[in-house]
This record gives structure tokens, C-alpha cells and sequence, in this order.
């Protein structure tokens, strides 16, 4: 099955989900992902801020600063993306909030990052957007790479090339994978 024929399979399967079972699983997806943040110990996490059908991420982010932990948050700059401490945010190119100015971060220098994603499969395979952004940054990203979505985003299989990036974790509402 084709990346497009899977990405719509997940997007019939998105509009079926409430906005309040979508506040719920991502309280309860960010809570699990940020006990298992907190272990490692990091200086720095990238996030990002969630579109309308994705893991919405603020409680994470919100635990994560009250422990002293630094946000990082992508922008896509000339098809890269650029990692930037702010607190200032704007709508950006694909109407996602993006910082406005901010800290320039080193990928090197990042010890997690949290990966948006459209659909997954239990060997860690994520289906993301379809521009392959976030598969170039990753490309040479030494750290730890996790991944939220909903359990209903879960596939059998997710088709990948070998550009495609594997993430560490993937996190649900339900369960953890790899």
C-alpha cells in the first residue's frame, strides 16, 4: 500500500476521534513520554507544537520546563529544518506555530527529540506529512528520537525507502513501542 493510500486510511480513522478524547490521550501520552524523558536526564528536548490532528504536547512542554529542561522548537527554513529556543511564537509556513527569533540550537547539542507523526507501525517506522523534513534532520542525529500519535494511527506496516527514519519509541495512549 502506498504512503498516500495510508496516510488517508489514518486520516478517516483522525476525524472519527472527539476533540475531548483527543485532549485526554494527549495528556495521557505526554505524562508517559515525559517519565520516560525524565530518566535520561537531558539539557535539551525539541518539541513541537501539535496541528489540530496530532499528540497536542503542552503538558509535556510544561513539565519538562518546570524540571529545568530546555525547549527547542523546528523551524522550516529553506526545506530544513532549524531548532530554536523561544518564547515567542508565530503561525509559519504550514500554519504550524513556530518561534519567532529565538536561540539557534545545534542538532548535536539536542539530546531528545519528539517527532510528529501522522502514522506508525510496532517496529518503529513513522509516517510522517509526506515532505521528509524531519527525515533529513534526522538523517546524522546521534540522540534519542520519540515519537506520539494515537493508537488509532497505528498500522501493520508502514511502507519506508531507505530515507526513512526509525524512532527510538513511539508513544500512545495505550502502549509504548520498541
Amino acid at each position: 500500500m502506498s504512503k498516500s493510500n495510508q496516510r488517508q486510511i489514518i486520516r478517516k480513522r483522525l476525524k472519527k476521534l472527539s476533540k475531548f478524547d483527543k485532549l485526554i490521550y494527549s495528556d495521557i501520552i505526554a505524562q508517559k513520554l515525559f517519565d520516560l524523558i525524565e530518566v535520561y536526564n537531558p539539557k535539551i528536548v525539541m518539541s513541537y507544537m501539535a496541528l489540530e490532528d496530532e499528540v497536542n504536547l503542552e503538558k509535556l512542554h510544561f513539565l519538562l520546563k518546570r524540571k529545568g529542561v530546555t525547549l527547542c522548537f523546528p523551524v522550516v527554513e529553506k526545506d530544513v529544518i532549524n531548532a530554536y529556543i523561544s518564547n515567542r511564537f508565530v503561525r509559519g509556513s504550514f500554519n504550524i506555530l513556530e518561534p519567532k527569533g529565538g536561540l539557534l540550537v545545534k542538532k548535536e547539542d539536542i539530546d531528545i527529540i519528539v517527532v510528529p507523526c501522522f502514522g506508525f507501525d510496532e517496529k518503529g517506522n513513522r509516517l510522517g506529512h509526506g515532505k521528509g523534513y524531519y527525515d533529513k534532520y534526522l538523517q546524522d542525529y546521534q540522540g534519542r528520537k520519540f515519537s506520539v500519535a494515537y493508537e488509532i494511527q497505528k498500522l501493520e506496516k508502514i511502507e519506508t525507502t531507505e530515507n526513512d527514519i526509525k524512532m527510538n519509541r513511539i508513544f500512545t495512549e495505550k502502549d509504548v513501542y520498541l
